[in-house]
């Protein structure tokens, strides 16, 4: 069962991103916004993915918020270029979850979870998705428990 929580947030700031059950701070959106050649924002945590665009850095991960639900988010840090209309997913076996439309301007951090009671969900395979109006869809790696 999944239940959709969308959180946008358009501050420069990411006070912190939790990553693979760890906390991260992060200072401002471009120090959020490392990605490995190979797709990890953090070595050693394979729930955690990521994809640098032309205008930014697309992250999805997975976590236990609970002993019973899983915390899907994806988000997207906009570094540069014109603002976007675009929306957050997720795809997770050969379905697509969609959250709604929103608009990102550069400098800024924008978010979007959902909740799975699956057991063990964390270590499904997803992949985060961005569909962005006029310009086509993007996505992470892979994200599962390696």
């Amino acid at each position: 069962m999944l239940k959709k929580v969308r959180r946008t947030s358009s501050a420069l700031t990411v006070a912190a991103m939790v990553v693979g059950g760890m906390m991260l701070s992060a200072g401002s959106a471009s120090a959020a916004a490392y990605c490995s050649s190979t797709g990890y924002p953090e070595p050693g945590f394979p729930m955690s993915r990521c994809t640098v665009l032309g205008s930014g850095t697309l992250f999805h991960q997975k976590f236990n918020a609970s002993a019973t639900k899983t915390q899907i988010t994806t988000w997207y840090t906009k570094d540069s270029g014109d603002p976007i209309t675009a929306k957050f997913g997720y795809s997770h076996g050969g379905t697509d979850y969609w959250a709604g439309n929103f608009n990102q301007s550069k400098g800024t951090t924008k978010s979007t979870s959902w909740f799975s009671y699956t057991p063990d969900f964390r270590c499904a395979t997803t992949v985060g998705l961005l569909s962005v109006v006029g310009q086509g869809r993007y996505q992470t790696p892979p994200a599962n428990c390696g």
